[in-house]
This record gives C-alpha cells, structure tokens and sequence, in this order.
C-alpha cells in the first residue's frame, strides 16, 4: 500500500468525523412547553400552562404530555383522579376503619409581654395578616385533616360486637332470651354506649325502643306505654341515670345491666327499678362484668357484704347459692 493511499485514506476518516461534529454541533434541540415555563424568568410563574387539545399525539418526553391527556376526553381521563378526588373517594373507607380515638390537641402556651415596641406589635400583626389571608383557602381541608373527632368513630356493623367482649356475650344472651319470648331492658350509665348498643341491636334485626334521660316526663312515660302496648318490640335500651317515674309500669321480665355504675347512689336507683319491677312478677337480672377490671371487684366485694347482710339476718339462704357468680 503505498503512501499516497494512507494520506487519502486519513483524510477520508477524518471529513467523515468533521461532518458527523459538524452536525451535532448545529443541531438544535426542541424543548418542551414545561421545561420553557420553568426557565422563563418573565411572567407569573404561578399560572398553569395551557395546552391545546386540536392534536392527540405525544410528542418528545416530559410534563406536556401529561398536560394534554388530562384534557382528552378518552377512558384515560376518567381513571386518572386528582389528589383531592381520592381523598373523597376513600372518605366512607377511612371513616369506618377509623376505630381509635386521636390524643388531645390543646393550644401551645402563648406569652403576653406588655409594653412592646410599636413597630414589632405592627409587624406582627401584619405577618398574622398576611397568613391567614394565603391559608383562607385551605383552611377547611386543613381543619378536617387536624381536629380531633369528636363524636365517638364506630367501626363497621359487621365487627361492632366482635370489639367488646361484652356485645359477644350480650349477643348470645339476647338470642337466647329472643327464643324464650322474653322482653328485656338494657341499662347502661353513658349516653354513648347507647349509641352503639342501637347500631348493635339494628345489625341483628331486634326491634327495640330508647328512652334518653334528657326526656321529659311525659316522653319517658309515652316510651314505656309504646313499649307497654306494643308486644313486638323486644328490647328498650335506656340510661341508668334517669328518673324511675314509670319505670315501674314496664312489662319487662328481664333486665340486662350493661355496666356497673361507680357511683353507689346511682347503682342502688337503678337496682331500686329492678325491685320495683319485681313485686308483682319474678324477674330475671344480668351484670356484664369484665374480667380482671375495677367492675370484678366491685362485684365481689358486693357479693361479700350480700352474704354477711344475708347471715346478720338470720335468713334462710344457701351460701352456695348466694356464691355463683361468674364475671362475665
């Protein structure tokens, strides 16, 4: 090979590689809508870009094309759901799954210091000015995002009585007296266990009436004739702290304590209801106590004074007897 070929040879490699830089360097790249909007230092930056929807096709890569989907009217646009969207839609899911009181929220400690220098009081308050007219718009999202529910969250009928040991042995107990044709009153001393005792007895289809004790007289004694007359209704569910006018013309033959009242005043109210109810007919009483709680020992010390009350009167009973008591 001769040395005239290897120079002509060389200066063909190297044309080749000045025309192929030569066209990379001219090359002029095509930037994308968002990358421009980005860079652009005129203008309100905070305006949303708007695309046309006259063409359908994706061109190059980046932000755009998302742009331009979201305003095509195809089955992408309809799966496709903005932050604030599935939040909504998950709004029954989180408030039924949601079964845990939030801790308490109180509001931080604030110092008063008088006297202060008149241009830091004015700076203040145009900086607390100023921030709550930019969180005016999200102040309603942000207040249900943070606020402490107030109302007690209940979780889905179907696990209601798998909850509490209580609504377990309640439920069975129930349909135990259903089959027995039994009408039945369900005390309980807090307003919010009757709540969740209405949602119980609607999830198992078991008629019933409630009688609050923010009733007046008249309504309390127009419930217990409704419960009176009407022999469909199995159950009345009703506060242990009411008054007892009119308790006493119930047709219940069983009464279900739900929990113990800590306060003995009360406690012998509601047991007073039950002797009251007991002197024209035999009437059967339950006690849902808990296991190893303040209410088990509030039960054997009472069932220890029954007995030595029982003994110093001479009566006639069976200590066994009187001793089968089991918490349940």
């Amino acid at each position: 090979e001769s040395f005239e070929e290897k120079n002509r040879l060389l200066k063909e490699r190297l044309d080749r590689i000045f025309s192929c830089n030569e066209r990379h360097c001219s090359r002029a790249p095509v930037y994308g809508k968002d990358l421009r909007r980005i860079c652009s230092l005129v203008g309100n930056s905070n305006t949303k870009p708007q695309f046309s929807g006259r063409t359908r096709k994706w061109s190059w890569a980046g932000f755009v094309n998302c742009g331009l989907s979201k305003d095509h009217q195809d089955p992408l646009g309809g799966l496709t759901q903005q932050l604030e969207q599935q939040q909504q839609s998950l709004r029954d899911t989180v408030d039924r799954a949601l079964c845990a009181l939030p801790a308490a929220v109180a509001a931080p400690p604030s110092l008063h210091v008088a006297r202060l220098p008149p241009a830091y009081s004015h700076r203040m308050k145009l900086l607390r000015h100023n921030l709550k007219e930019k969180m005016l718009p999200y102040l309603n999202q942000l207040h249900e995002l943070t606020m402490p529910r107030l109302l007690l969250p209940c979780p889905d009928l179907r696990l209601i009585q798998y909850d509490a040991g209580k609504l377990e042995a309640l439920a069975v107990l129930l349909q135990k007296l259903k089959s027995e044709g039994r009408r039945v009153l369900i005390l309980s001393q807090m307003m919010l266990m009757l709540d969740i005792l209405e949602r119980f007895l609607n999830f198992h289809f078991l008629t019933y009436v409630r009688i609050d004790e923010c009733a007046n007289q008249e309504e309390r004694q127009e419930l217990m004739k409704t419960f009176n007359r009407d022999k469909r209704l199995f159950c009345a569910i009703l506060s242990s702290h009411s008054r007892s006018t009119g308790v006493n013309l119930v047709e219940a033959d069983t009464v279900v304590f739900y929990d113990n009242d800590l306060n003995p005043v009360m406690e012998a109210k509601a047991q007073e209801w039950c002797d009251r109810i007991g002197r024209c007919k035999d009437i059967h009483i339950y006690r849902l106590v808990s296991g190893n709680s303040v209410e088990e020992k509030l039960l054997k010390n009472g069932t220890k004074d029954l007995i030595r009350e029982v003994a110093a009167q001479g009566n006639d009973y069976s200590m066994a007897f009187l001793t089968q008591v089991s918490p349940g």
